[in-house]
């Protein structure tokens, strides 16, 4: 999508989920303040796959299934922020986009029990796992996940934008780093909570986090062209 066009539609979806969920009515200015500075962090140096295209296809998944979910809209919300702090050779990025979340969106007239499950919605990225036994927790976390069924030239696509976000990492510590977090997932009984996309994308998944801990096993398995370019190695 191009660049301007992602932006205006990001704008009406902030705008919607803000006002559905703020105590009172917003200035205009300080609505739009506070977006300017979400898409300043998702357009920082050293982002290749936690940027403003992810956080519009996460939304676009928690919009196919909101109609099961009790508070979309905060689910949205946790979207907006859940990486908004993103440092790949730092280890507190939940904490950190957790209390972003919690400084800007008090300012924005949140209430103190809505930031309260945003903040564990955030905080469930960082074993992408549920803090919370709920399904709009089950539904953040599998649209977060949803990018490890995509079509394999897009698969591909998002492990060599992960790759180049951890450009500082050794050849070897990268691929051994990688491979345990994605052989991890493919130790669980189930990599999504939702009954849906276990039907429509757990076997692709599947699938994909197979054939990339294959290429990262083979020593000329480099991730470059024609391989269409992830925390260790996450996500």
């Amino acid at each position: 999508m191009v660049m301007e066009n992602l932006i205006q539609s990001l704008w009406v979806q902030w705008q919607r989920s803000l006002a559905a969920v703020a105590a009172v009515a917003l200035s205009p200015d300080v609505v739009a303040g506070t977006f300017a500075r979400l898409v300043d962090a998702y357009a920082s140096p050293g982002r290749y796959y936690h940027t403003l295209e992810h956080i519009h296809q996460v939304l676009a998944i928690v919009q196919r299934f909101q109609d099961s979910a009790t508070a979309p809209d905060l689910i949205k919300l946790a979207v907006w922020f859940h990486d908004v702090v993103y440092d790949a050779t730092a280890k507190d990025n939940e904490q950190r986009s957790v209390d972003c979340a919690r400084d800007w969106l008090q300012a924005l007239h949140v209430p103190t029990r809505d930031l309260d499950t945003i903040s564990r919605l955030i905080f469930s990225t960082q074993r992408h796992e549920p803090v919370i036994d709920t399904i709009d927790n089950q539904i953040f976390l599998d649209a977060d996940l949803a990018i490890l069924s995509a079509e394999t030239p897009h698969y591909w696509q998002y492990a060599i934008a992960i790759r180049q976000e951890y450009a500082w990492m050794t050849e070897a510590q990268y691929r051994l780093g990688r491979r345990d977090v994605l052989e991890q997932f493919l130790q669980r009984e189930f990599i999504y909570f939702t009954a849906p996309m276990r039907t429509t994308a757990e076997t692709t998944a599947r699938a994909n986090l197979t054939a990339e801990i294959a290429r990262l096993s083979n020593a000329d398995g480099a991730f470059s062209p024609p391989w269409p370019n992830a925390d260790c190695c996450g996500f």
